[in-house]
C-alpha cells in the first residue's frame, strides 16, 4: 500500500516535469515570435508561480536552518550561562554554610563555657552549704554531748 504522501511527491514530480517541458515549448514559440494562445499565457503563469514558490520554498528552509542553528547557539549558551550560575550559587551556598557552621560552633562554645562557669558556680555554692551543714552538725553534736554529759552528771 502506498502512502498518500508518496502519491502527492510523485504527482507534483510528473507536474513540474510536464510544466517543465510545457513552459520551455512555450518560451520557444514566443522566440520564434508566434502569437501566444490564452492557454499558453497561462501556463507561463503557473509556471512563473511555481518558480517563486520554489523560491520562497528554498529561502524558507534556508531561513527556518539559520533559526534553528541560532535557536541552538542560544540554547547553548543558555545552558553554559545557567550551569555558570549554577555553579556560582553552589559555590556561594557552600560558603555561607561554612560561614554558618563556624557561626554555630563558635555559638555553641561559648554556650559550653558559660555552663561550665555556671557549673562552677554551683559546685562552690554547693560546697559552701556542705561546709555549713558540717559546721552546724559539728557544733550540733558538740552541744548534744555537753548536754547529756550536764544530764548524766546531773542525775548521778
Amino acid at each position: 500500500m502506498i502512502s498518500q504522501s508518496v502519491i502527492i511527491m510523485f504527482d507534483n514530480d510528473v507536474f513540474e516535469k510536464w510544466l517543465d517541458t510545457k513552459s520551455q515549448e512555450i518560451v520557444e514559440k514566443l522566440g520564434r515570435g508566434e502569437p501566444l494562445r490564452t492557454e499558453e499565457m497561462m501556463v507561463l503563469v503557473l509556471k512563473a508561480q511555481s518558480n517563486h514558490f520554489h523560491h520562497l520554498d528554498r529561502d524558507l528552509r534556508g531561513e527556518m536552518i539559520i533559526l534553528r542553528e541560532d535557536s541552538r547557539n542560544e540554547m547553548k549558551t543558555l545552558r553554559g550561562d545557567l550551569q555558570s550560575d549554577m555553579r556560582t550559587l553552589r559555590g556561594d551556598l557552600q560558603s555561607e554554610m561554612k560561614t554558618l557552621r563556624g557561626d554555630l560552633q563558635s555559638e555553641m562554645k561559648t554556650l559550653r563555657e558559660d555552663m561550665d562557669k555556671r557549673f562552677e558556680s554551683v559546685d562552690k555554692r554547693f560546697e559552701q552549704v556542705l561546709r555549713r551543714i558540717d559546721r552546724f552538725m559539728f557544733w550540733s553534736l558538740g552541744i548534744t554531748v555537753a548536754a547529756a554529759a550536764f544530764v548524766v552528771t546531773y542525775l548521778k
